[in-house]
């Protein structure tokens, strides 16, 4: 009951999210309040494409499936009117189904943790004629590692009479507080008719207006410096790596030309293989202050840009100088720039399949999608060394099957190219 208790906030009747007893939100779809509709799929080329409301109501489960759009069209966004004063600053995503029981798949629940990475807040909801929580719920739940508030929504409490609604509810209230999961409110609803007729904690209507808050230019400013700071960590790491490895290969090679000069072997030979070892370290000379400093002159030029845009979002003058102030700090690395930080060793983690350290290292923040200076994900590089236990924890926790590289190659045309039999 997702898309359709989406649809109960949309106020514009030709448009719907694909409603079906299946799961039938295989693409997610972030939906934005405007005065106007506008569709738009992004492609996996960052590329749009604009798409009708019949064509749009139309994408089932299964016709996805069928021509494999998930792959073109990762995602879409909805730009529509929603109800007043609920949504101006929200934004809500409509995550595929991920319970097999119901029709799901593996990937369907790998796509929708993807899509909640970023989540501020998660309404989490359940058929209300389904008359409990399932444990797939649960599970899924748990393997999000909520830090947001949760609200739950009962959903088609029209097919109930309100006995029922009641039982219903005190006992799925019981539940999440026997799992140590504590939603801010349930709220028992009916997406058919609009209508909530009963919660505890927080009714839907104030959970959202308290959520539809507009963030503070101070507060969004540290936002976006520190995944930027994340971002360039990354490939700072990434640089001194290779400069490690490029020394490390230098004085593996003098060693080996020491050693050859040490060994009794004809001349010949010996100006063969000492010729080889001289090419072999003249290609690896790399100096690699030019490329530290290029990098830098680039993190500079980013950093002084972006804080141009968003001081020209600002209206007033005490806010603008909040933010200049909180751009202008020293760095200080939030969870997820550490996590960012971690890139790299999650990287060399999945290569090897120690899947253990993978875990260890998305525990404590490590993104499961981010990549390399190549394009490539934590899930591109197991699929490439056929680490399949890497790669379930890593679908577990939200990485993606559609992510493409520099060359646009998914983990899977990786596994085909390698011959990696236990992922295909």
């Amino acid at each position: 009951g997702k898309s359709s208790l989406v649809n109960s906030f949309i106020r514009q009747s030709a448009v719907r999210l694909p409603v079906d007893v299946t799961p039938t939100t295989a693409i997610p779809s972030y939906v934005l309040s405007g005065g106007e509709v506008l569709i738009l799929g992004a492609s996996d080329r960052n590329a749009t494409v604009v798409i009708t409301p019949e064509l749009y109501s139309q994408l089932s489960h299964d016709g996805i499936s069928d021509l494999n759009l998930r792959r073109i069209l990762p995602s879409i966004t909805v730009e529509v009117p929603l109800r007043e004063g609920l949504f101006e600053h929200l934004c809500l995503i409509d995550t595929p189904g991920y319970n097999s029981a119901g029709g799901g798949t593996t990937e369907d629940r790998s796509t929708a943790a993807a899509a909640l990475q970023d989540r501020d807040a998660l309404i989490w909801v359940i058929r209300l004629d389904a008359g409990t929580v399932t444990i797939d719920d649960l599970d899924f739940l748990h393997d999000l590692e909520l830090n947001v508030p949760l609200y739950v929504v009962l959903n088609k409490a029209d097919l109930k009479p309100a006995s029922e609604q009641q039982a219903i509810l005190d006992d799925v209230a019981d539940t999440f507080k026997d799992e140590g999961l504590e939603p801010v409110g349930i709220s028992v609803y009916s997406a058919e008719r609009g209508k909530e007729y009963q919660y505890v904690g927080q009714g839907l209507e104030a959970f959202l207006r308290d959520q539809n808050e507009p963030r503070k230019p101070a507060k969004l400013g540290a936002e976006v410096k520190s995944e930027l700071e994340g971002t360039f960590s990354m490939y700072e790491e990434a640089i001194e790596q290779d400069e490690k490895s490029a020394k490390l290969l230098m004085g593996q090679l003098n060693d080996l030309d020491f050693a050859l000069n040490e060994q009794a072997v004809d001349e010949e030979t010996e100006e063969v293989l000492g010729e080889k070892i001289a090419k072999i370290m003249q290609s690896q000379k790399r100096d690699f202050v030019p490329i530290k400093q290029e990098l830098a002159r680039v993190k500079e030029g980013i950093f002084e840009k972006v804080e141009r845009v968003l001081l020209s979002l600002v209206d007033d003058e005490a806010s603008k100088a909040e933010l200049s102030r909180v751009w202008r700090q020293p760095a200080r690395l939030s969870g997820r720039s550490q996590a960012a930080q971690e890139g790299f060793a999650l990287h060399q983690a999945a290569k090897n399949n120690d899947h253990r350290k993978v875990a260890a290292l998305l525990r404590r923040g490590a993104r499961p999608n981010v990549r390399d200076q190549e394009g490539l994900t934590p899930l591109h590089w197991a699929a490439k060394h056929n680490a399949t236990k890497t790669a379930q924890v890593l679908l577990d926790k939200g990485a993606s099957f559609n992510s493409t590289d520099s060359k646009g190659l998914t983990p899977l045309d990786h596994a085909v190219k390698n011959k990696a039999q236990g992922m295909v």
